[in-house]
């Protein structure tokens, strides 16, 4: 047979070939879009999958974001667990880190950071001196700052000294600080502020073991260890010789500190879960002795011991800050 398409002559062979051509390039075409379909919905699948777990990331962010973001609670100000922009004194609230990337030895050290807070010590490293004691003035006011723990009193009412020097910040789990009069809640003992030292939870500390050392012999060592309900802490604070401490040019005689040493340990058990037991002891020793200029006049050595217990239960109805 003959076949003329448009002029062109075809034979049955030929034709044969054109249809078997057109049936793969058909084929191949199909081919092509189904692999290309394929891909399209992987890609698609693929991006969905992306976008669903970067919202899904999102999400977890914001609510990490959120639950960080929880307002303060304070308790010193109104004796009662109140957000902080809801109280009506002015009221600083120090983490356990802020505290310790003060960089400071000891929590006086670390208040030194906090505006309006001025510590007075007449020996190194807030050390006291005999009948000395060293005391914290709120906004330069003297003999008017009530320093608590757990919201018990601990300074004296003879004379309102403290040796906050001998609390490491390891036990402390944030310190409220209140300037200005809060008498009518504390009474008169607290007409410039107060500052409430909060120890930690057994669940919330961490164990730990550091030791750090410097020149004049000094050597820092604390251990801290929590199991279950039952967290203690350890230290061992020695200071060697320091030499001229002070100066009294009327009664021409200096103080030489001829170094200290200093034991601490505190113990926490927590019996229910609004409820534990604390216990802290603090012993430290330390000497000094007075030269006179004149070398016909012997000097006078002093040497002083200083033994702290202080137990107390602490109820964390109102005393604990919201956690993540």
């Amino acid at each position: 047979y003959d076949y003329r398409i448009h002029g062109t002559h075809f034979t049955e062979e030929r034709r044969s070939k054109m249809r078997k051509f057109s049936k793969m390039a058909i084929a191949l075409f199909a081919l092509v879009s189904f692999i290309g379909v394929c891909l399209a919905e992987e890609y698609s699948s693929a991006e969905e999958v992306k976008k669903g777990g970067e919202k899904k990331e999102e999400k977890v962010k914001k609510e990490e974001k959120k639950a960080v973001e929880m307002k303060k609670v304070v308790v010193t100000a109104t004796r009662t667990e109140k957000e902080d922009l809801d109280v009506p004194a002015y009221t600083t609230v120090l983490t356990h880190e802020e505290l310790v990337n003060t960089g400071g030895r000891n929590l006086v050290e670390a208040l030194k950071v906090a505006g309006g807070v001025t510590y007075h010590a007449y020996g190194p490293m807030g050390i006291s001196h005999g009948g000395m004691n060293s005391e914290i003035n709120l906004r330069g006011t003297r003999k008017g700052t009530l320093v608590m723990i757990n919201g018990i009193p601990i300074t004296t009412p003879t004379h309102g000294s403290y040796d906050l020097d001998q609390i490491p910040l390891e036990m402390v789990e944030r310190v409220e600080i209140i300037k200005g009069s809060a008498s009518t809640l504390y009474g008169s003992d607290a007409f410039a502020g107060v500052i409430n030292i909060i120890t930690k939870k057994p669940k919330s500390m961490k164990k730990e073991v550091s030791y750090e050392g410097g020149d004049r012999y000094y050597y820092d060592a604390k251990i801290a260890f929590q199991y279950k309900n039952l967290g203690i802490v350890g230290s061992y604070k020695h200071l060697g010789d320091i030499g001229k401490m002070s100066r009294n040019y009327r009664s021409t005689y200096d103080y030489d500190f001829r170094g200290s040493d200093m034991y601490n340990a505190y113990l926490t058990y927590q019996i229910f879960d609004n409820l534990s037991l604390n216990y802290s002891y603090s012993f430290q020793e330390a000497e000094f002795n007075k030269v006179y200029w004149d070398p016909t006049t012997p000097s006078s050595h002093f040497k002083q011991e200083d033994e702290k217990h202080f137990v107390n239960p602490v109820s964390y109805t109102h005393l604990t800050l919201p956690t993540n």
